[in-house]
Parts: structure tokens; sequence; C-alpha cells
């Protein structure tokens, strides 16, 4: 009886940390593509500052 409930548990922990697994991921990958895109923006702001 311990053992089923270990198990049914251990089962409902595992579905209810894939939403929080999926959103984090989800909130990594767009905060790094803004990183990546910021550098470009400030790099040719700057060049078009130093052009003048």
């Amino acid at each position: 009886m311990k053992l089923n409930f270990i198990f049914i548990v251990m089962d409902l922990l595992t579905i209810l940390a894939y939403p929080v697994v999926f959103v984090h991921g989800k909130l990594r990958q767009s905060l790094k593509s803004k990183e990546n895109a910021a550098p470009k923006k400030l790099l040719a702001t700057d060049s078009t500052v130093a052009g003048r």
C-alpha cells in the first residue's frame, strides 16, 4: 500500500513539473533571443553615430 502511494505521488509530481519546465524553457529561449538581438541594434547605432 505504501509503495503504491509513493508511485502515485511521484507520478503526480512529474505531471505537475512538466508545465513548469516548459515555461522555464520558453522564458529562457525568449530572453536569449532578446539578448542576441540587442547587441546587433547597439552595433548598428554605434556605427551610424561613428560615421557622422
